[in-house]
This record gives C-alpha cells, structure tokens and sequence, in this order.
C-alpha cells in the first residue's frame, strides 16, 4: 500500500513486488496530477500497469456450497457471506449412548444426554463400576451385587433409643447407657427370681431403617436365652415378632453382636415409633444378669 489510499497487490514473486512497491512510492509524487485515481488500484496484467476503480479481485473467484454457504456481488466490489438458518453443520455429531445432538431446525441445536442426570434426577445404569476413588470404591454389578474395596463402606444413620422402661428386673442405669457400644457405659438389669427381666427400648421419629445393632451379653445358666422382639401391628403390647436370642453365658466376660438384618422394617414401625423389647420369662433365677452394651437402628 502507498502511503495514500492506493492499493498494490503482492504477487508472491519478491523481485516483482520490489517493482510494485517503488510504484507505488512514485505514484504519491503524481498524487496532485491524477487526482482521479487517488480511490483507485493499480495491477499489472500482461506486463502492462492497469489503474481502475473497481477491485481487481474478481467476485466470480469466491465460491459458496450449496445449500450451506451463499456468496453474493454486491456490485461494488464487495461480496457478502452468508449461511442459512437452517444449516446444521454435519461435523457436530454426538456419541452413541453419552451425547445426543438434535437439529432444531431453525440453526440451532441441542445437545443432551440419554436420561436426567440432575441432582433430582433419578437415573437408572445396567451397573456401576466404581464409586469413589480408585483404591476405595464401591461396586454395583448389573444383578444388584454390590461389593467394597479398600476402605469404602456405606454411611449408615444411627437412629438411638430415646428411652428404656423395665418391667421386671431391677434395672442400673438410664437410655443413654444404651446408645453407644464400647463407651464404657452399659445399661444392666438384674433377674428377677419370680418373673425373670422384660425390657422395652422404644425410639421414635423413625421412617425406615435396615437392621438393629445390638451388643449385649447374658448371665446365667446354659439352658436359658433372653428373647429380643419387635412390637408389630396392632402396635397394643399384644403382639411381637422374634428377632434373635441371647445366648447365656456362665460370667460376664465379653460382649456379643447380636445385630440383626431386617427386610421389611414397615411392621416395626407405628407413626414413627419402634419398640424393641428384651425377655426372660421362665425358670428366672436371681443373680443372672442382662447387659445392653447398644440398641440402635441403622438405615
């Protein structure tokens, strides 16, 4: 370009756009002579110096694609660009199973993916490979298995007792003595000779849990057992299902975990209430002893 508004176009060819330049230095000198060419471009053609108004570059040089990319003369030496509305570029494709790409038909599109993954979404996967990190995580197979490696384990809510009544027996302690195992609070109840122990553990504010987490230890003589039930419907006192049986055991040495797994925790639960209950009713000797290291509900 000179140092007006003249134009020279580069050929590529570095001897010929010396020449071209230093026409170009020269045409400024002439610039009050040929005033009329002061808008004007200059090219060779057939080795002769062409001056015109109009760009030399030739619109016919620029071609669209049909149905895509229109190119239109403007008639001024311009060209307009333009891309339909409806032209859905056929690059943006999605992938099978993880992105699907729609045409909306008026130039845009969606993307999506196969199903609601939001966090109040409730997607279903034929399995799951891994969930948390690569050493701890836990497994979902397509039949429902699951399986833990490492340190991964599932977070249970601990649902504790908010009270404790004994029937019979003599009991030592309160519900908090109760709540948790391995505190070094235990909650006792000493046998009554004539009518043996009965013990309720009630919780309320519960809507479901999966299993019982008992820790407990019996004394007594080797044929007798201490009976854990649930209340079930009616829910009066009359009616309890059996959940598991303490062992008895000569002293009070150690502990066991009686935990019991429960599938259909509906039957336990009236309004929110569950009522766990310990029993001794027959052949009761004094000097046996139950000891309730934990009664909680886990979900």
């Amino acid at each position: 370009m000179s140092k007006q508004t003249r134009e020279i176009y580069i050929t590529g060819n570095s001897p010929l756009d010396t020449v071209l330049g230093r026409i170009a230095e020269r045409l400024d000198y002439v610039e009050g002579l040929r005033a009329d060419l002061s808008e004007g471009y200059y090219y060779l053609q057939d080795g002769k110096l062409i001056t015109t108004n109009n760009d030399p570059l030739l619109v016919e040089d620029v071609i669209g694609t049909d149905d895509k990319i229109t190119v239109t003369d403007n008639g001024d030496g311009t060209i307009t660009i333009t891309i339909p509305d409806t032209y859905l570029p056929a690059s943006v494709l999605g992938t099978t199973n993880q992105i699907t790409v729609t045409d909306n038909g008026d130039g845009t599109i969606t993307l999506s993916t196969p199903q609601d993954i939001h966090t109040g979404a409730s997607p279903t996967f034929a399995a799951l490979t891994r969930i948390g990190t690569a050493l701890n995580n836990l497994a979902v197979s397509a039949s429902g298995n699951l399986s833990f490696n490492g340190t991964a384990r599932i977070d249970w809510t601990k649902h504790t007792a908010n009270a404790v009544t004994t029937t019979f027996g003599t009991p030592t302690g309160s519900v908090t003595d109760l709540q948790t195992r391995n505190d070094g609070n235990v909650y006792q109840v000493a046998e009554s000779a004539s009518d043996g122990i009965q013990t309720d553990v009630t919780f309320t504010n519960v809507s479901a849990f999966n299993w019982i987490g008992l820790l407990t230890v019996y004394k007594g003589i080797a044929s007798h057992i201490i009976g854990v039930l649930g209340e079930i419907a009616p829910f009066d006192g009359s009616a309890w299902a059996t959940l598991t049986a303490l062992d008895s055991h000569g002293s009070i040495e150690y502990y066991e975990d009686y935990s019991v797994f429960v599938p259909d925790c509906s039957v336990f639960i009236n309004s929110g209430a569950v009522k766990i209950r310990f029993i001794h009713s027959s052949s009761s000797s004094a000097g046996h002893n139950l000891h309730i290291d934990e009664v909680a509900l886990y979900q």
